[in-house]
Order: structure tokens, then C-alpha cells, then sequence
């Protein structure tokens, strides 16, 4: 058999070819993120340049037959911060605030919900904001109550853990606990009687925590606890609230209590899912059963029906 005795060897300068090609492929790979960044940043330069300049005049969006510029988004943002941003983040929120505002103001034109100016100064001064917010907030309130499957009631009554959240409680908590729902049970009942011959809710209070002095610390009037209230704070805890059927912290036994009533009805709901007490409520008014089930899917279905964004800030 023939063998090669003579094998051949590569050159040194093949070598140094092979190994400078082996380097000018791997700068490459690595300039190409460089490339790709710079790049990036020439095109970003270009939009930012070919990016019209808004005028105070420029119409950002339409709501309705209104018309929401450039000068409304840099006041408020003024109004609000006291001073002016560039930031989009900033003045896109202010954007959706004032979008709101206008979808507020045309549903309370176009459904007559305009709160009195008695009304809106009286919530100017217990909530300590300017005129145009009370407005605001009322009107809000106006649709909740009229145009959501909402209810307004006022309620009194008190939260005892439940057997299943006993557990994490000291014994001497435990102990309260079962004096409470003793004197609770009792109570409840005296005030569903009180709250049907229309006696004062905050009356009955006084009455119950005199009488039932372990229900003090927790004893509360639509979600107030009582005990600490200022007399301002208590006159203003007796005012009737809102529930929202899609959006509200009560549990569904409560929940489906409450929109299950009939309008001046008194009903004591206890010993649910997550309380072992319970609350009286009363029924002032029914909302639109077949409305939207609260405030934030109304709000997203009006600004799908009414706003149009024609330029970005």
C-alpha cells in the first residue's frame, strides 16, 4: 500500500489568514448593535423633527359637539401642578380628565342633572375643593343614582369576623368578638324596628351604643364608624350613599339583599360570607336596572360613542 510520506502542513500565513478572518467577522457581530442603535436614535431625531408643533388653538380631541385644544390641557395642567409639563404621561391624563368633564357636562345637560349652586357650594365646603369639582362630583353622583343599576340607601350596623377568620384572633379577641355578636344580634333587630318607623339614623346610634355598650368601638352609619367622629363629621355620615351593583365591596349576599328591595323597604341582612354581624338597610332609590352596573364601564362605553382623539399630544 502506498502512504504519503510527505503530509502537508499549512503555511504560517494561511494561519494568520484564517485567524484575521475569524476577528473581522466577530467586530462585525459586534457592530451591528451599534448599527442597529444608531440607527434607532437618526430615526427617532427625524420623527421628533418631522412632529408638527401644537398650536393653544390645535383641537386635540372631540367629545361630542365640544372641542377639547391644546391651551385646555396645558391650563389644567397649570390648575393642577403649578407649572407646565411636556411630559406625555401628564398631559395625556389631563386629557382623559378633561374628556370626562365633558362627557359629565353634556349627559347632565342632556338628562337635566345639573346639581343647584346651593348644592355644589355645600359640597365645595364639606369636601374642601373649588366649585367646579363639587359640580363635577355631584353630577357624577346624579348618574350613578339615575342612569346605573345602582342603589342608594342608608344602613347601620356593625363587622364581626366570621368563624372562619377566628382563627388568626388572641382569645381575648375571640371573647369580644362573641359578646359583640351576642349584643349585635339583639341590636339589629331593635334597629330594623327603629329604622321602619323612620326614627333619626344617627338617633338610633346613640340609642343602640348606650344600650350596647361592646358595639361602640363598631358600631357605624353607612360604613362610619361612629365612635371618634367629630359632631360635623357624624350630620355628615348620615347622608345616604351609593352602591354600584358591579362595583362595590360588599358581599354577594349583601349585595344581592340590598338590590333585591323595594324602594322604602327595611331589611336586616347578618351573619354573611364575610361578617358574623351584620347592617339594617333602607332603600331611597333605585337606579336603571338595566343600565350599566357602575361608574367605569358607563364611562369607557361613552368614550367609545362620543370622543374622538384627532391629534396626539
Amino acid at each position: 500500500m502506498f502512504h504519503d510520506q510527505n503530509p502537508q502542513v499549512p503555511s504560517a500565513g494561511s494561519s494568520k489568514r484564517k485567524i484575521l478572518s475569524i476577528l473581522a467577522i466577530v467586530f462585525l457581530l459586534a457592530a451591528i448593535p451599534l448599527t442597529l442603535a444608531l440607527v434607532k436614535q437618526e430615526q427617532d431625531i427625524r420623527q421628533e423633527a418631522s412632529t408638527p408643533t401644537l398650536s393653544p388653538e390645535t383641537v386635540i380631541a372631540k367629545v361630542g359637539e365640544n372641542n377639547i385644544t391644546k391651551a385646555d390641557v396645558d391650563n389644567l395642567v397649570v390648575e393642577m401642578s403649578g407649572a407646565v409639563s411636556t411630559d406625555k404621561t401628564v398631559l395625556n391624563d389631563t386629557l382623559n380628565i378633561l374628556i370626562e368633564r365633558a362627557i359629565l357636562e353634556n349627559t347632565a345637560f342632556e338628562n337635566n342633572l345639573n346639581p343647584t349652586q346651593e348644592e355644589t357650594n355645600n359640597r365645595a365646603s364639606a369636601e374642601g375643593i373649588s366649585e367646579e369639582e363639587a359640580k363635577l362630583e355631584i353630577i357624577k353622583d346624579l348618574v350613578t343614582k339615575n342612569l346605573l343599576n345602582s342603589r342608594t340607601v342608608v344602613s347601620l350596623g356593625f363587622w364581626s369576623p366570621p368563624e372562619t377568620a377566628q382563627k388568626a384572633l388572641t382569645t381575648a379577641e375571640v371573647q369580644t368578638a362573641e359578646i359583640q355578636s351576642t349584643d349585635g344580634a339583639l341590636a339589629l333587630t331593635e334597629i330594623e324596628n327603629k329604622m321602619k318607623t323612620d326614627e333619626d339614623i344617627l338617633t338610633i346610634a346613640d340609642s343602640i351604643m348606650r344600650k350596647y355598650p361592646s358595639l361602640a368601638p363598631i358600631l357605624a352609619v353607612n360604613g362610619y364608624i361612629l365612635n371618634g367622629l367629630t359632631p360635623e363629621e357624624k350630620t355628615q355620615s348620615a347622608t345616604s350613599y351609593l352602591i354600584e351593583h358591579d362595583d362595590s365591596n360588599l358581599d354577594s349576599t349583601t349585595l344581592n339583599g340590598v338590590f333585591s328591595m323595594t324602594v322604602d323597604e327595611v331589611k336586616k341582612i347578618s351573619n354573611t360570607e364575610t361578617n358574623q354581624g351584620g347592617s339594617v338597610f333602607k332603600l331611597i332609590k333605585k337606579g336603571n336596572e338595566t343600565g350599566p352596573g357602575s361608574y367605569s364601564s358607563w364611562l369607557s362605553s361613552q368614550k367609545e360613542d362620543v370622543v374622538a382623539v384627532v391629534n396626539t399630544l
